[in-house]
This record gives C-alpha cells, sequence and structure tokens, in this order.
C-alpha cells in the first residue's frame, strides 16, 4: 500500500505504508505507530499528516485528532507517533493512516497501514 505521483518537471514521492511500532500494546494507555515518505527530482518541499482509525459498522473512523508535520526539503521524513489509549473502552480495531503533501503535486491519498491492532481503547482517545 503505497502511493505514487509524478509530475511534468520531475518531482516524485512515495509514501510508504504506515507500519506500527513494535511492541503495539505493551505499554498501557499507548498507541504507537511510525509514518515515512520519500521524495526525489525537484519537488521542493513535503510534509505528511497522520491519524489513528478505528472500525466501525459504518466505515473506520477517526480515533484521535489528525497530527501533522511542518514542510521540509528534506527528501526523506520518518515520525514516530503515538496517541493515549482509553484501556477499558469497548473494543475496536485500530489502524493508522497517512497522507502526504509534495509542494507542486498536493495532497496524495489516504494510505492505511496493513496492521492492526484490537484493542479495548474505547471510541475515542481520552482528552487531556
Amino acid at each position: 500500500m503505497s502511493q505514487h505521483a509524478t509530475v511534468a518537471r520531475g518531482a516524485e514521492f512515495n509514501s510508504h505504508p504506515v507500519r506500527c511500532l513494535l511492541p503495539w500494546g505493551r505499554r498501557r494507555g499507548v498507541v504507537q505507530w511510525e509514518t515515512s515518505q520519500a521524495c526525489r527530482g525537484s519537488f521542493g518541499s513535503q510534509k505528511l499528516q497522520t491519524q489513528m482509525w478505528r472500525s466501525l459498522w459504518s466505515g473506520p473512523r477517526g480515533y484521535d485528532n489528525w497530527h501533522g508535520t511542518g514542510l521540509t526539503s528534506n527528501s526523506f521524513i520518518d515520525y514516530g507517533w503515538s496517541t493515549d489509549c482509553n484501556d477499558g473502552g469497548g473494543t475496536y480495531t485500530y489502524c493508522p493512516v497517512m497522507q502526504g503533501y509534495v509542494s507542486g503535486i498536493g495532497w496524495g491519498p489516504k494510505t492505511r497501514s496493513n496492521n492492526d491492532l484490537r484493542k479495548g481503547c474505547g471510541t475515542r482517545f481520552p482528552n487531556p
């Protein structure tokens, strides 16, 4: 599950699959994941945003708020993320999602991780 885009001026980017950091559920109360994106050519700058989704009969929904990075001219970006788990809440399947942005191309599609977590974190992350 990666996305790939090219524009006429020779820039291209790949959003790598989002992946869950191990250990997924060993740290009580926290869900962790990692995102990365690589660009080459004359891309200018890039950034990404990510969110943890949870399963629902009507389709996936955001579990937490969107997290994002600032623009950078680095050709490869890699970030670790976490959100609090509402321990003892209902049991759902959780999956991280990311979306990459490259100047001159715009936002790519949302890319979903190919590994999920089944955990009792409830419907929404705990408010601070």
